[in-house]
């Protein structure tokens, strides 16, 4: 079992650990995605770790090996991201 902590704002728990948390309230449930359903909130309190935050002078590879993400993978399974490249765009892409 994860260790939990109570929400501030809505009726829930936080897993401890974790360096982001969301907080949201539920607005709508949207069936017809097969066995899935797409589940709509709005997030009503947000609270992340200082060193999670990205600074300016920060190298976000280096952000994200110290701070991992967390993905799901379908069916049933999860990956660590650890590393990420800068996008190469073709010379001279502007947006």
């Amino acid at each position: 079992m994860l260790p939990t902590f109570p929400a501030r704002q809505v009726d829930g728990v936080l897993v401890e650990g974790s360096y982001l948390f969301l907080e949201c309230t539920l607005k709508n449930i949207l069936d017809g995605f097969g066995p899935n359903s797409l589940i709509i909130g709005n997030v009503v309190a947000a609270m992340t770790h200082e060193d999670c935050l990205r600074t300016e002078d920060g190298d976000e590879a280096d952000q994200i090996y110290q701070s991992p993400l967390l993905a799901y993978l379908s069916p049933g399974r999860f990956a660590e991201i650890r590393q990420s490249w800068s996008f190469p765009f073709p010379k001279g892409f502007s947006r």
